[in-house]
């Protein structure tokens, strides 16, 4: 389903099953939602009427496990510390293995700590783990000028 084809007007973010359009608060939400309604019907689906929400850019809001709060995007205190754990496992993990890399064979070349600490945490930023940073960088794009329906 090419979503954007039929909405060229909004941005829009998905995960899974979850949608996230932005359009500009000129477009009728109503009008928006009839016409979203119509393209799910298409493919023998229906949108949530519970968990659809219209809001306003500057709203506080959540998505995928996401906050979003006047332009600041955070995955919240409490994922934000599992968030850490596991890139700290993986840096240890790294350690242990380019330990035992080395071990077996001592003339090889190992990155410093500092680029081993540094690409781990770069690749977790990047990686499938960061709901925030893959979906911030769009989010951030919300202007308080634009209607949002989530």
């Amino acid at each position: 389903m090419e979503l954007s084809a039929h909405f060229a007007e909004a941005e829009i973010i998905r995960y899974e099953d979850d949608f996230l359009f932005i359009i500009n608060e000129n477009e009728a939400e109503q009008a928006f939602l009839a016409k979203l309604d119509q393209i799910f019907f298409r493919y023998g689906i229906s949108r949530n009427h519970n968990k659809t929400e219209i809001l306003n850019a500057a709203s506080e809001f959540k998505f995928i496990g996401i906050t979003y709060k006047k332009g600041i995007v955070s995955l919240g205190e409490e994922k934000m510390k599992q968030w850490k754990i596991r890139v700290i496992e993986d840096i240890k993990k790294q350690f242990r293995d380019f330990a035992i890399v080395k071990s077996l064979q001592p003339g090889i070349e190992i990155p410093s700590n500092i680029k081993i600490v540094n690409t781990i945490w770069k690749d977790h930023k990047k990686g499938l783990r960061s709901k925030t940073y893959r979906h911030s960088l769009r989010i951030k794009g919300i202007n308080e000028g634009k209607g949002l329906v989530a």
